[in-house]
Parts: C-alpha cells; structure tokens; sequence
C-alpha cells in the first residue's frame, strides 16, 4: 500500500526478528523493545525514548530529503531510508551517517535479516525509463549490490518478507519474487496483478508454503483484501471467506496462518480461524505493533494505545506525540496529500503544500510508470495548492500522481471508478 501517515508506530522485542512472530516492519516509528524507540517527527528530524517515552531526545540528521522508515537489527544497529539515500547509526540512533546514495526517486521499504544482511526496495522513473530498485548488502551497508532478478518488467518493490532467513518475498506492482538464496537470486512467481484489479501492497511469509499478501482492489470505495498460498506462490486464492475490508488495510498483524489481526483506520477485525470468521472491535488505530500475540500497541490519533489481551481492552500510554504537536508552531512543509475524493468519477483534487517559492512538477502516471498527463509544471509561491484531475478520457484503474521539485518527491496512489 502506499500510505504516508504523519507518524505510523512500529515495535519490537529482542527476538531474532527474521524467524518470529513479532512485528518486523520498518516504519515511521520503532520500537525495538519497549524501553527503546524512535519516531521520525520531521523531514530531517527523530525522537529518541530509552525509557518507554517517559523522556526522548531530538537528534538532526544532515540530509534535506525526507525520511521515510526506520529499522533497527539491533539495540545498536538502525536504519532510516529517505527520498534516495539509506542512513545507518551504530550507537542506537544518536549519530547518523548517510551509507549510500541509490539511482531511485522514491525508496518504499527495507528488511534486515541480520546485522550484515539488508534489502532496500523502490523505483527509478524519468520519461520514458521505469526501473526497479532492488539493492541489497552483505557487510552491514559497507556496499550494496543488485542482485539478479529474472524479469524484464518494470516494477517498483513495496515489500519485502523472510523466512528461515534464506527464503524470501518481495512485492512489486505487478508481480512477485521469491528467493531462496539470502537474496541473491531472485525468481518471478507466476502471478500478474492487472490495472482495476487486485492491487498487491505488503506480503507476510509464514513458512515456504504459506504466503499471505495483503492488498486492496477498486470496489465502490477502496476495499483491503487478503491472498494466500500454500504451494510457495505456485497459485494463490483469497483468504478465508475472503472478507473485505473496506477504506483498505492500514496495517496487520500475522500471528500464524489462523490468527490474523488487521485494521482499516476505522475498526480492528481479528480472526483465529484462517479468516472464516472475523471479530469487529470498536478501536481505530492508525497502525498497530505486537509484543507477542497478545500484547501490543497502537497509534490512535495523537495518542498511543497498549493492550495486554489482543484489543479486548487497552489503556492509554503517554507519549511524545501530543507535547510535539502542542507545542511546535505550525509551519508549511513539503507534503503530498492524498486525492479527494478517491475512488473518483471522473474528477478529483490534489492538494499539495510547500515551504517555499519553488517550481512543482506533478504528473500521472501509469503502474507500469508509463507518463499519462502532465498537470503543473510552474513556479509557485509556499502554502497548500489545490489542482484537478480528470480522468473522463481514461479507462477505470489505479493511477500513480507525483509531485516532483528541487527537493522533493513524493507519490501517491488514486483510484478512478467509472
């Protein structure tokens, strides 16, 4: 999924996070275990807590792009992406320095198997060329290489996932691949997602069999949806009674292959038997992060939630984000909206914003990266900017919509219904 949340909360313990349980995903905001996390609170800007958000420290990363995600692999070890370039601290996110500058307008994700073994995924596009990006390390980001992918389609990757730390999945649009090799070697599956259909986002391998890909296809509104296999990637079919759910899938969590939890931004469903039957639970979480199968977190507007029984009740954990909203001055910044309405028919509105006098770019693009139209191309004065769409000439899909300036890039997904 393309989601760019102001902040998103991820945390972890000290599980070897390849082989658990646990939630492993790089996000805005981590928590490695539950004294010590980091949130990325601005463009070039994380809060450091080492002791469950009772006190944090500022630290400034010298870089002008926008972070992204952060990772760690251990107490010491972490990881942020930005636009292009990936940073990496060895002192538990005191001191940054940037590890490599990659040919990528847009990173979306990264997986540490270990210390040393590392992946970073995204696109490259400037008419006409669309180029993945896929690059991966195996001396802790001394260097990073390409490994052979044995495909000629053009495809961004979204998401990675592992097992056994050897065997593992990566989500492009269109398609995905399968490595059985600590990454080195990666393989096609014989699946295509298709414009106006199913919409792949994030993967979750739970075994070498068992796969489940979460995703989302244009209904009357955008509905989240669940794929699994059990044959490697061989065949998919939908999982369990196939249950959407609708504004799309935030985040999940995968206990095993039975117990899954998701949430829509609106409501969190849980099921214990391989997605049959769902439970609704009145919450709404942003994103959520599990301890063990029981315990977790939450991110619930400005404040952090934390359950000790799978949602069933929760408390209230103070945290750092009501003190930064309250007390820091609202100032204009580089930011991409998402379009309203979406889905669309057949017009929509594209807010932006910028901090200062600078020329914008934004275009329409295609999955496959293929150019459809030009909006802007002028220089502009700092504020939020509104543009239109219309899509009436276009066939129903999904569409990418970028903003492109000296500084910036950023792009989001829209949905045109007709």
């Amino acid at each position: 999924m393309f989601r760019f949340s102001i902040i998103i909360i991820i945390l972890f313990c000290e599980n070897h996070f390849a082989n658990s349980n646990i939630d492993s995903k790089a996000s805005k905001m981590f928590f490695f275990n539950e004294e010590f996390g980091v949130i990325i609170t601005g463009i070039n800007e994380i809060m450091l807590t080492n002791d469950r958000c009772n006190s944090w420290t500022k630290i400034k990363i010298d870089t002008k792009e926008i972070l992204r995600k952060v990772f760690f692999s251990s107490s010491d070890i972490g990881w942020i992406i930005g636009d292009s370039s990936i940073f990496k601290t060895q002192d538990g996110g005191y001191t940054w320095d940037k590890s490599i500058t990659f040919r990528a307008n847009q990173l979306h994700t990264m997986f540490f198997i270990n210390e040393n073994i590392g992946f970073v995924g995204g696109e490259f596009y400037s008419e006409p060329e669309f180029a993945m990006v896929l690059n991966h390390t195996t001396n802790s980001g001394k260097s990073w290489e390409k490994p052979n992918v044995d495909s000629v389609l053009a495809n961004g990757i979204l998401d990675f996932s592992f097992v056994q730390d050897s065997v593992g999945i990566a989500v492009g649009y269109t398609t995905l691949y399968k490595t059985y090799d600590f990454g080195k070697n990666w393989n096609k599956l014989p699946i295509n997602f298709y414009v106006g259909g199913f919409t792949p986002g994030e993967v979750q391998i739970i075994d070498e069999n068992d796969i489940l890909l979460f995703g989302g296809s244009p209904y009357v509104v955008w509905d989240g949806e669940i794929l699994m296999t059990n044959n490697s990637g061989l065949s998919w079919n939908v999982y369990g009674s196939g249950k959407r759910f609708i504004w799309g899938i935030y985040d999940y969590f995968v206990n095993n292959l039975d117990s899954v939890w998701i949430t829509n931004g609106q409501n969190i469903f849980a099921t214990t038997n391989k997605g049959i039957n769902w439970k609704t639970i009145d919450i709404k979480l942003e994103e959520f992060s599990f301890l063990s199968n029981s315990k977790a977190y939450g991110l619930s507007e400005n404040s952090i939630l934390y359950t000790e029984n799978g949602w069933e009740s929760y408390s209230v954990v103070d945290s750092v984000l009501v003190s930064i909203e309250e007390t820091e001055e609202i100032k204009y910044t580089y930011k991409l909206y998402q379009n309203y309405p979406n889905p669309f028919n057949p017009s929509t509105k594209i807010r932006f914003e910028i901090p200062k006098k600078v020329k914008v770019n934004i275009r329409v693009y295609s999955l496959l990266g293929e150019l459809i139209t030009e909006l802007l191309d002028d220089e502009l004065n700092s504020g939020i900017h509104e543009i239109n769409f219309n899509a009436s000439n276009l066939p129903s899909g999904v569409y990418l919509y970028q903003i492109n300036t000296s500084e910036y890039i950023e792009t989001h997904k829209c949905i045109f219904l007709k």
